[in-house]
């Protein structure tokens, strides 16, 4: 599967065997009623059971050995790409016999796609036909043939220098026709070899899993699929819940949707029809129950859907909200075995038993999690109720922390970023004395949190260095961003700033500290918020909206 291409028939036997194994245990034997596979191959979030689909996995893979070729230099690369592609760099448009270049060739593409040029001598990159300038290539933007460019063999190398790419007029021009961002373009230091970046991974590294997220169709989250699939719900219970939800269940329902012709009739109720929905939620025998289940719980009301019966409450500690998300879950799958006991076994009708399993899943959420309770009169009665053994929250824990001010003749600046939606960043620069020398604010379009908090820490040490502070001391509340710096692992888009500025520092150092000794840099991140332009703001000074910073006086408190 990672050196060939798979033939459709041959996925397609597979997955009907794969499938078959799910629902029967036996891959020779055929369910009439279950999910779409297509529904199945799904991650847990978006209501699937997280099996992947076969030709995504295969194209994933071949895509593996696809950015080894583009990408690479050595001996497999090499005699690749002189076979099956031209001197000009492009795929050959003629066949010559392979048995993988084939299912290598249709995921080009797709690498081409998602990835960018770091430039480092230039060498290697086409000026025209790839990718270093963040979007497209030029090529692409201008919507030319290979026949328009056939004698067009430049090289970015032949604009480097001095580690600067230095782009004539002429080309300047053809950019802002295009509309091309020559400030997109990575530039690595000269004697670095041209690296080929995955944009989708924030380290720029290609990966099968990321390959595999980017080439599969996706779907919207499913708001039910986080409480099903829980560590302290039994296995087999979130499994018969999906199914349920899923309406993988064989009803008289199902069967009409299918086209067959019949009269239906709840088997429980004789009342309403043999349905998914009327079984779990509408039959009186199902409102029995879930009324019996939130009495237990000290609530009221009744349970319509799935959405209604989650709305427990926020004040609710964690063990409580586990035992509700377990009754929720046991109540849907008690009800619908015991209408399948009715029909396939002439069983009574029992709201005994109903019960006895509700009650048998959730005492194993006293074994299996590992939630406290609050200890309030009200959750003690719940938890004695169903004879569970907890142990009651030890309370909040409180810790101190303080914001040190710098050495003599060093500056120490505060970062933060922050996202809701657009992101920005914020930062602040105080001296030895505690004073604040210069405040600075940018919101920076959609990105994430992470992505933020770095460009936080690396925007604030250009600023440093632009004002010759090469003693410098970065402080953030961010321990992955200040992971990210130290093991040398910045998001891609950052790296070769980041090289560039440090060696502009005669002594740099990186700390964390705790958001509750970080306000005033967390301030500034939320004021970029507010900014409708992406440019960076500097305030000598306080500003008037900083209305208090930190003190080396003071003792912080973290409440947790």
């Amino acid at each position: 599967m990672a050196i060939y291409k798979w033939p459709q028939s041959i996925i397609k036997e597979t997955e009907i065997a794969m499938r078959n194994f799910l629902w029967a245990g036996d891959p020779s034997i055929q369910r009439r009623v279950t999910v779409a596979w297509r529904d199945v191959c799904r991650p847990l979030a978006e209501g699937g059971l997280g099996i992947r689909a076969l030709k995504d996995v295969n194209n994933a893979m071949l895509m593996k050995l696809a950015w080894h070729i583009v990408g690479g230099n050595d001996k497999f690369a090499s005699f690749m790409k002189s076979k099956f592609f031209n001197k000009q760099g492009e795929i050959i448009q003629y066949h010559r016999p392979s048995s993988i270049w084939t299912g290598i060739k249709d995921v080009i593409p797709e690498i081409l796609s998602r990835s960018q040029w770091s430039i480092g001598n230039g060498i290697s990159i086409d000026l025209w036909r790839q990718n270093w300038l963040g979007t497209h290539s030029l090529k692409d933007r201008l919507q030319l043939s290979s026949a328009d460019i056939a004698n067009f063999r430049s090289k970015v190398g032949s604009l480097v220098y001095n580690s600067t790419l230095l782009i004539p007029p002429q080309l300047h021009e053809v950019l802002v026709e295009a509309g091309l961002d020559s400030n997109n373009v990575l530039k690595d230091e000269d004697f670095e070899p041209d690296t080929l970046i995955w944009c989708p991974m924030i380290n720029g590294k290609f990966s099968v899993k990321s390959a595999y997220s980017e080439i599969r169709e996706t779907r919207n989250e499913a708001a039910w699929a986080e409480f099903i699939w829980k560590a302290y719900i039994h296995p087999r219970v979130s499994a018969q819940a999906w199914k349920i939800i899923r309406n993988g269940v064989a009803s008289d329902s199902r069967a009409q949707s299918i086209g067959v012709s019949l009269a239906s009739i709840c088997r429980v109720c004789k009342g309403g029809e043999d349905s998914m929905i009327h079984v779990v939620w509408h039959c009186p025998m199902a409102q029995r129950l879930w009324q019996w289940a939130r009495r237990r719980f000290k609530m009221t009301g009744n349970c319509l859907n799935f959405q209604v019966a989650m709305k427990g409450k926020d004040s609710w500690s964690l063990l409580h909200k586990h035992l509700w998300t377990t009754t929720v879950v046991s109540c849907l799958v008690a009800l619908w075995q015991h209408r399948d006991n009715m029909v396939w076994n002439n069983a009574q009708q029992s709201m005994g038993k109903c019960c006895n399993f509700v009650r048998k899943q959730v005492l194993l959420v006293g074994r299996f999690s590992k939630a406290l309770h609050f200890g309030s009169p009200m959750e003690l009665d719940i938890v004695e109720t169903w004879g569970i053994n907890t142990r009651v929250s030890p309370g909040f824990s409180v810790q101190e922390c303080y914001w040190l001010p710098p050495p003599h003749m060093v500056m120490k600046v505060n970062t933060d970023g922050a996202a809701t939606g657009l992101a920005g960043i914020g930062f602040v620069f105080r001296d030895h004395d505690c004073n604040t020398i210069l405040v600075g604010c940018q919101q920076i379009g959609a990105e994430n949190c992470f992505f933020g908090e770095c460009l936080a820490i690396l925007t604030a040490m250009e600023v440093a260095a632009a004002r010759g502070w090469t003693k410098l001391w970065v402080e953030t509340d961010s321990q992955a961003a200040l992971g990210a710096f130290v093991n040398f692992q910045v998001p891609w888009r950052l790296t070769f700033r980041w090289k560039k500025v440090k060696s502009c520092f005669t002594s740099l150092l990186l700390s964390s500290i705790w958001r509750e000794a970080n306000f005033s840099a967390d301030k500034a991140s939320k004021i970029a918020l507010q900014k409708s332009s992406q440019e960076l703001e500097l305030i000598d000074g306080k500003p008037p909206w900083l209305d208090r910073v930190e003190s080396a006086d003071c003792a912080y408190y973290r409440f947790s």
